[in-house]
């Protein structure tokens, strides 16, 4: 339900927001699932494990905002026509590593580090919300040749300063 609101969502307020969004929500619910989990493990506080559960529920529902129905269609926009298969192709070997790693490396970490685990999940956010902000250009409204020209201007002026450096 939610990846299909996000799918409608995205062309209505713009894919850059959508991802921003979902980013600093799941960062936000993250952190409230781990300072909980801590509080039980710690404390054993039932009612902060109790609650864990449903910030989990709240951070996947910000994940399936933008990052179920964006997955393949941004980088499938963004990506100039010649370099669209290759782009997907990486798209998908990143995503099969990230799944091997989440099934066989994720329940041996938390194993060791419990609860606290969740920080090193807390500080990619960190570092995909950065990503997002800095690097994402927002594609609204545009064809995919006006996008590729967002791509171009930016190659142009990185070339157009070397040549003013030298």
């Amino acid at each position: 339900l939610l990846s299909a609101a996000g799918a409608v969502a995205s062309e209505r307020y713009g894919r850059r927001i959508l991802w921003l969004l979902s980013t600093a929500g799941m960062l936000l619910f993250l952190s409230i699932a781990t300072l909980l989990a801590g509080l039980f493990a710690e404390q054993h506080l039932a009612a902060a494990g109790i609650a864990v559960v449903p910030f989990l529920f709240i951070f996947f529902g910000f994940y399936d905002m933008a990052y179920a129905p964006l997955f393949i269609s941004y980088p499938a926009e963004i990506l100039p026509f010649q370099l669209r298969a290759k782009g997907l192709a990486v798209t998908l070997s990143v995503d099969a590593a990230a799944c091997f790693f989440n099934q066989y490396v994720n329940p041996v970490a938390f194993t060791a580090l419990q609860w606290k685990y969740y920080c090193v999940y807390i500080g990619c956010l960190v570092v995909f919300l950065g990503l997002v902000y800095f690097l994402f250009p927002e594609t609204k409204g545009r064809s995919l040749e006006e996008v590729a020209m967002i791509f171009d201007e930016s190659e142009e002026e990185n070339t157009d300063s070397r040549k003013e450096a030298i």
